[in-house]
């Protein structure tokens, strides 16, 4: 299960692919998903709040940033030493961070739900079934 999973998690938040099949693009747009896959067929419509998780996610790479982008300042200083308030300049890139951690973080996800049997094939009421 272990592989299985890293392999989702390598297709789909990494390289944005189907986590079922790997092999048709799982995005229409940069964050928008369509209702099912082109190749395998598997369904990426979701019940409301299924976005949610990838918002999380999103939102904890931002924090993983915030905190490494501390721990740099704390150690080394490189932002008081070119004279700019690193509560500003962490907070402010972080922003930015987490919008583009979002897609990767919504494969993330979508991986997740594949992966524990929350995605299921048309005609399906869950998967394999």
């Amino acid at each position: 299960m272990t592989m299985v999973l890293l392999r989702a998690f390598w297709q789909s938040g990494v390289l944005g692919r189907c986590p079922n099949c790997g092999h048709c693009s799982m995005f229409e747009g940069f964050f928008s998903l369509p209702e099912q896959c082109a190749c395998c067929g598997i369904l990426f419509a979701d019940a409301g709040g299924a976005w949610l998780g990838g918002i999380a996610i999103g939102y904890a790479f931002g924090a993983l940033f915030v905190i490494l982008a501390a721990f740099v300042e704390l150690l080394w200083s490189p932002l008081r030493s070119a004279d700019i308030n690193p509560i500003y300049a962490i907070g402010i890139a972080a922003i930015p961070v987490t919008v583009l951690a979002y897609r990767p973080a919504k494969g993330i996800w979508w991986a997740l739900l594949w992966a524990y049997g929350f995605m299921r094939m048309p005609g399906e009421t869950t998967r394999g079934g």
